[in-house]
């Protein structure tokens, strides 16, 4: 399930994202969630934190799409069920 504000305004520096999983990860999961997103485009991700059952994700949406980010998160295992956005105004 997906909110409804998945459109950024233009006005945000990075974009947080909290995916939580329909089930926990398989063994080497988390692994290969953090070796897929390491391949994006250098600085398109702040930071990320993947335990069992959420993954948080801050991008910056002008290099990665959440639906690419999402994409690369089920190519590597994972089940995303939840996705929330946060965004971060520019200060």
């Amino acid at each position: 399930m997906e909110n409804s504000s998945d459109q950024t305004s233009g006005a945000e520096e990075f974009v947080s994202v909290e995916i939580e999983l329909a089930e926990q990860l398989a063994p080497g999961a988390e692994k290969a969630v953090r070796e897929a997103l390491d391949k994006v485009e250098n600085g398109a991700i702040d930071s990320l934190n993947v335990d069992e059952k959420k993954i948080s994700v801050c991008y910056d949406p002008t290099r990665i799409s959440r639906e690419q980010l999402t994409k690369l998160i089920s190519q590597a295992g994972a089940k995303p069920k939840e996705i929330q956005t946060n965004r971060a105004p520019l200060l």
